[in-house]
């Protein structure tokens, strides 16, 4: 989820892409429950069945709850996305992550950065952020 669209990736439990779609749609200042509603009925549309959910937002995430805190260029704040989600998909497991850490992740687990013990991503958007990956120790 962004503030400019949707996307909904589809991958199976050994990580094969089997689906990606994106959806065009301005999120400024939307209401959250107007943009979950969107990014539920993306995913009832494609007729899909998760086992379980990855939600990466453009905001900080709190680690021990998964609430969405602060996403300024949404103008949102304390918003649990798990939980809205839950009310709209059923009960699954739900991850809500921060837009750069989860990039960060896949690109460490999957993409160019494979092997390498630390990396800087960047990610510009509406604002330049991005996390440091580096090893514990």
């Amino acid at each position: 989820m962004n503030v400019d669209y949707l996307t909904l990736c589809v991958e199976g439990l050994t990580g094969t892409v089997w689906q990606e779609k994106w959806v065009c749609v301005d999120n400024r200042r939307s209401v959250p429950g107007k943009v979950l509603d969107r990014l539920s009925r993306v995913a009832e549309q494609e007729g899909l069945v998760p086992v379980g959910i990855g939600v990466a937002v453009p905001g900080i995430v709190s680690d021990e709850t998964g609430t969405l805190l602060r996403a300024p260029n949404l103008g949102w704040s304390g918003i649990d996305v798990a939980d809205e989600l839950h009310r709209r998909l059923g009960p699954l497991p739900i991850r809500v992550e921060n837009e750069a850490n989860a990039a960060a992740v896949a690109e460490h687990g999957r993409g160019a950065t494979v092997g390498i013990r630390s990396f800087l991503p960047a990610t510009p958007a509406r604002r330049c952020g991005g996390p440091a990956r580096c090893p514990a120790g």
